[in-house]
């Protein structure tokens, strides 16, 4: 538990600070801010279900089938080589949910994550809404971007039900075969599943680059700050004027250093 919340804690502050080091080219074309809470905050508790106890859980219960291995082929191999029949039918099936609940809960989250964007933008500009009468169509868009999330839910639910079911039916077989302890670290793997699914968006971010204007710890160091600054032409208003898209804003984002010419 321990390990999952220190862990968890420092890719929180490693995926802000390269969102924080991240240019407006960014936000403006790549990033939506609905996605970047989602992976900051959900991604993350998924991430800390996975390293926390459920790898524990996992861990355990595989080192109680080794050692129980272990054991019985020193007392009885010939019953203990029986048992092992169904070993590459329970790896099959526990493979082949990883991977599908893996990917299953990857698009998932993406679903999840668009239809909070719809929300979020309605919400934010909700007085607009009202304006247009458009709540029906605000709530249409909604509801649709929500189905592809259920219709993959749907599918999760069947693919957990048909993995849990079948694992569990061999476990059941196995019982008497001295196979409970590899059953138990079964369905702590579809956690890690997930868990490495949001460890991928996390990780994604920290490891892209960012622009060199964006990072703090490097630039010119003064040798000497005076801390004066003088104001001139105070209290006059200098206008610029065009039609639109002449570049009128863009002139005030390069003054502020949002943007770096390039030509």
């Amino acid at each position: 538990m321990q390990t999952g919340e220190r862990q968890t804690a420092r890719l929180r502050l490693k995926y802000l600070e390269s969102v924080l080091k991240k240019d407006i080219n960014f936000f403006d074309n790549e990033a939506r801010d609905a996605n970047i809470i989602f992976h900051i905050s959900s991604d993350a508790i998924l991430v800390q279900d996975a390293i926390g106890d459920k790898t524990g859980h996992a861990m355990r219960y595989l080192s109680q089938f080794i050692a129980g291995f272990g054991i019985g082929f020193t007392s009885v191999w010939q019953l203990t080589l029986l048992t092992l029949a169904v070993v590459p039918f329970i790896a099959i099936a526990g493979g082949a949910y990883t991977t599908i609940m893996s990917t299953l809960s990857e698009k998932g989250e993406a679903a999840y994550a668009e239809a909070g964007k719809v929300a979020e933008e309605v919400i934010s500009q909700v007085r607009t809404v009202y304006s247009f009468v458009g709540e029906e169509k605000a709530v249409g868009s909604y509801s649709k971007s929500l189905d592809k999330a259920l219709k993959l839910g749907k599918k999760s639910g069947f693919a957990k039900g048909i993995g849990v079911g079948f694992t569990y039916g061999l476990l059941f077989c196995a019982w008497a075969l001295l196979l409970c302890a590899l059953g138990q670290a079964a369905p702590n793997l579809g956690s890690i599943a997930k868990g490495r699914a949001a460890a991928a968006n996390i990780m994604n971010m920290i490891a892209s680059v960012s622009d060199s204007s964006k990072r703090l710890d490097e630039g010119t160091v003064l040798p000497q700050v005076a801390g004066k600054i003088d104001f001139l032409n105070a209290g006059k208003t200098v206008a610029v004027v065009g039609p639109s898209g002449s570049g009128k804003s863009t002139i005030i984002s390069l003054i502020q250093r949002f943007y770096d010419p390039t030509s």
